[in-house]
């Protein structure tokens, strides 16, 4: 077809042609493809050489024992030389091919080279091989469901959610109806109907607000060569702590695609308490901002998406004398570095803005204590602990009121 060309495997001998059909290689991934209906092979010589004679002949995968069957003629000569050769293609299943063909080293070179190439191809039947992606079940087949599959989202042991179909704008799956939940470290799965396998896709995470891509996957496979990918569970691995809406775009051959979107909330592992107060007077909670980091343990690592800071509506409020020290603690974590500041509240009384020019003070090492100005000023403390391997970096919100 008009694909890109698919080299084929040297046979394991040096010399000659192999001693019997049952010898035949079975080739990699690099050799296999997979062909569509309605696509042709076509025999190229590399570096632009010229097709003098080709011998092209068949078995089944699982059969190799088998008489070799030729493809179309089997051998054709060709006079004059020419620079490609339409083969047609063997009927549907699973096929070692094995080329081999003498053809002009250059054009106007008398010099024939011969050389014997191997490949494995798929024809209008699901790969049953196991691919460099090898799929988590039995690929189904896609003819049994005369239509694209349908994705579903999988969220731990949880029900399968089926996705939205969904236009090819990223703007069309922001106000899409499925929802699903799941809090780390459950995994989320795309399932797709029938166990069909797809060779390629795409995936988006997208803020919920504006659309932006937030996070993107993608696998490609510009042949469909399902001996190099085959998958029919996708495990969306990284999913950011937060709201996102995720949307999928599977390939499954030439013209068959399926596309779903989901609203995913995703929480993340819980936030430390962060203690706050003075050397006199209560000891208040610091309300945590979103935009929380962990690093784990296994090397794995999450972070909340945080498109804007805004002030918790349970901010609580620590009351002390001006001269006072505000004193911060995250009870049971190792705190490795710090940074205060002030912030102001925005127009509509949510949004946090950092002030610029306002620094309390910051270091490497506990205690973490600073001096706020009198009157009332919204606080934020950023902190970066650790405990049993794991990191967090998070920032929390006061407000403080020192007379």
């Amino acid at each position: 077809g008009d694909g890109e060309p698919i080299i084929g495997e040297p046979p394991p001998w040096s010399d000659g042609p192999a001693p019997s059909a049952a010898e035949w290689p079975l080739p990699g991934p690099a050799s296999s493809f997979f062909m569509d209906a309605d696509a042709s092979l076509v025999l190229v010589p590399e570096a632009d050489g010229c097709l003098v004679v080709a011998d092209v002949r068949f078995l089944p995968v699982d059969a190799r024992d088998a008489v070799p069957a030729p493809l179309g003629r089997g051998v054709f000569e060709l006079d004059p030389p020419r620079g490609r050769l339409v083969l047609g293609r063997p009927p549907a299943g699973e096929w070692v091919v094995r080329v081999v063909a003498q053809f002009l080293a250059r054009p106007g070179s008398r010099e024939i080279v011969a050389v014997e190439r191997f490949f494995r191809m798929t024809v209008e039947a699901a790969p049953g091989a196991s691919p460099a992606v090898t799929p988590a079940v039995a690929c189904g087949s896609l003819e049994s469901l005369a239509r694209e599959p349908r994705l579903s989202l999988v969220a731990a042991d949880r029900a399968p959610v089926a996705g939205v179909d969904v236009g090819p704008s990223d703007l069309d799956a922001l106000n899409v109806g499925a929802g699903v939940e799941a809090a780390y470290p459950d995994p989320i799965v795309i399932a797709v109907e029938g166990d069909v396998c797809a060779t390629s896709w795409s995936i988006r995470w997208l803020d919920p607000l504006s659309g932006g891509v937030m996070q993107q996957i993608d696998q490609e496979n510009p042949v469909r060569n399902p001996f190099a990918v085959s998958q029919n569970r996708i495990e969306l691995s990284g999913t950011p702590i937060g709201r996102a809406v995720v949307v999928a775009t599977l390939q499954f051959g030439a013209g068959v695609a399926s596309r779903a979107a989901w609203q995913v909330t995703y929480a993340g592992p819980p936030t430390p308490l962060v203690e706050i107060a003075g050397r006199s007077g209560p000891r208040v909670a610091g309300r945590p901002l979103c935009g929380t980091f962990w690093a784990l343990a296994d090397g794995d690592f999450r972070s909340e998406v945080c498109a804007q800071l805004v002030v918790p509506e349970d901010v609580e409020t620590l009351p002390l004398r001006v001269d006072d020290w505000v004193d911060v603690e995250m009870p049971g974590w190792e705190i490795q570095s710090w940074y205060a500041t002030c912030a102001r509240r925005g127009e509509d009384g949510r949004d946090l803005i950092p002030t610029d020019g306002c620094g309390f003070g910051y270091g490497t090492s506990t205690p973490v204590r600073f001096l706020v100005p009198r009157g009332a000023t919204l606080v934020l403390v950023s902190l970066s602990a650790t405990r049993d391997g794991l990191t967090v970096s998070a920032s929390y919100a006061v407000e403080v009121i020192a007379d």
